[in-house]
């Protein structure tokens, strides 16, 4: 193996929690409520039946402005997001790769703006030889395109890459990629099922890159 392809949400900076959050808040601020286990089929992905805005209308019985609400929803989600850190074993991870002459790169379904704006904040941007996210190829997680796309962008067989992934749509992108595939879930994500993982761990802290490539 010689590169490391990472999602970002949940893995590199735990914004699902804030993103759950928010929805909540949006919610109740209306009268109605906002499971997680609808959320969690939205987690890694933008392709989902459970669209949170036309879950809000049906349980309202009113449509409000989509651009209005996701206004809102980015308001709750900055106000959380401004002091998070990298997650536990991020940086470590970035810093065996470096030594290993990896290559890195994040594979996400959010938008460039979202991954990048983030990624400066905490100064890891430069760390990323490529940023695969929204809009980089024809579907988003959990197809496998986002991953395709940054495979060719680094010159690189699937054999030859570990993703990592902290939910089941993003773990089965990387999977239907051919991808091995190394499954962190936390918190929100830890009762999806990742038996199709060719390894779970409780935190990037528990990987070391050199036994990977063995």
């Amino acid at each position: 193996m010689r590169a490391a392809l990472l999602d970002f949400d949940g893995l590199i900076l735990q914004t699902e929690a804030s993103g759950y959050a928010s929805l909540q808040a949006i919610f109740a601020a209306r009268g109605v409520t906002y499971q997680l286990e609808e959320y969690i089929q939205i987690v890694g992905t933008t392709n989902s039946v459970l669209d949170p805005f036309d879950l809000l209308a049906r349980r309202t019985g009113r449509t409000e402005d989509r651009a209005a609400l996701q206004t809102e929803r980015s308001a709750h989600e900055e106000r959380l997001n401004a002091h998070l850190a990298p997650l536990p074993g991020v940086v470590t991870l970035l810093d065996q790769a470096d030594a290993l002459g990896w290559k890195l790169a994040v594979v996400s379904s959010s938008s460039h703006d979202w991954v990048g704006r983030h990624l400066v904040r905490l100064g890891l941007f430069a760390r990323f030889a490529t940023i695969v996210a929204r809009g980089d190829a024809p579907q988003v997680k959990p197809a496998p395109d986002l991953y395709r796309e940054a495979l060719r962008r680094l010159g690189i067989t699937a054999s030859e890459a570990v993703a990592f992934e902290d939910s089941y749509n993003g773990s089965l992108a990387a999977k239907r990629a051919t991808l091995h595939c190394v499954a962190v879930p936390h918190a929100l994500t830890r009762g999806q099922d990742f038996s199709h993982c060719d390894r779970v761990v409780d935190s990037l802290a528990d990987v070391d890159l050199a036994t990977l490539a063995v």
